[in-house]
């Protein structure tokens, strides 16, 4: 059985979040939830403008949340665990 970790990283924070799956289907699904719901709350909770993108594999997705003076960066990709 192999391994998998989503991995959270952030352009305005130095904290990477690492979440273990054991299986692929697992992490993309969690992967897109995660994506999804940032980007809901970003633009319907908090009322600011962000783009997200999701890639055709699951394996990667972004959040772009635009302010006048930055854009703030969430990132996540998913990867092998090896051991």
């Amino acid at each position: 059985m192999g391994s998998y970790a989503v991995v959270f990283n952030y352009n305005f924070d130095e904290d990477v979040a690492v979440y273990l799956f054991g299986d692929q289907e697992s992490a993309t699904r969690y992967l897109r939830a995660v994506i999804l719901e940032e980007a809901r709350i970003d633009t319907d909770e908090n009322g600011w403008d962000c783009a997200y993108e999701i890639s055709d594999s699951g394996l990667y997705g972004i959040v772009k949340t635009f302010f006048p003076d930055h854009t703030d960066i969430m990132e996540a990709r998913i990867g092998n665990v090896y051991q």
